[in-house]
């Protein structure tokens, strides 16, 4: 790998997910007592009518933009695969688009604005997609046999485990599952995806 690659994208890839989860650790510690993490989303940290709904908004907005900007600092160095970047850029923009609109608070008995629950929903939905299309299509392309495996591996446990999120099959455990699924995507974004890249092919066997 060149001097000029070394280490690239990582700084970027890694500084957005560590932001991440610092503001993810803030905003649960600071959560009242009625918000508990097994059952309740991540994004509820950022639900309607509460306080401080901004924290947690301010964290997925902070992921996604460094993770967009240093997928637009491989392709303009021209060391990226263009179509499972476009995945994961996918992900990058619908995480900071479900900032905005504001899933159901975790006080059930408040009222809500449906459309903004529908909406920030929809844009998890093809977060989770995009993501998952990346992995998937950056397995066909790294040469690593054990990050192919990895990644396999990584895409059957995101659909076994949004499928028992979606039909609630373990509804009290809701909360669980959603952060078994970003802890195999992070880690994925941490130690797999920074190297698959052109430039570093050496690096990728």
């Amino acid at each position: 790998m060149q001097s000029s690659n070394k280490g690239f994208p990582d700084y970027y890839t890694h500084i957005g997910i560590a932001l991440f989860i610092l503001i993810l650790l803030i905003a649960e510690l600071s959560a009242p007592d009625v918000y508990h993490w097994q059952v309740n989303s991540i994004g509820q940290l950022a639900g309607q009518d509460y306080p401080l709904s901004w924290l947690m908004a301010s964290g997925y907005v902070l992921f996604g933009l460094i993770l967009s900007l240093g997928i637009w600092m491989k392709f303009k160095k021209r060391n990226a695969y263009l179509v499972p970047e476009l995945f994961v850029l996918g992900y990058a923009v619908s995480l900071m688009i479900s900032a905005y609109y504001q899933p159901r608070s975790f006080e059930e008995h408040l009222l809500y604005d449906r459309f903004e629950d529908s909406m920030n929903h929809l844009m998890s939905s093809i977060a989770g997609i995009s993501i998952s299309l990346g992995i998937l299509t950056f397995s066909f392309v790294t040469i690593n046999r054990k990050r192919k495996i990895r990644a396999l591996f990584a895409l059957i446990i995101l659909i076994v485990v949004s499928i028992l999120k979606s039909f609630s099959v373990f509804p009290d455990y809701n909360g669980l599952l959603q952060r078994i699924i970003y802890l195999v995507i992070l880690s994925w974004l941490w130690f797999d995806y920074p190297k698959i890249v052109p430039a570093a092919s050496n690096s990728d066997k």
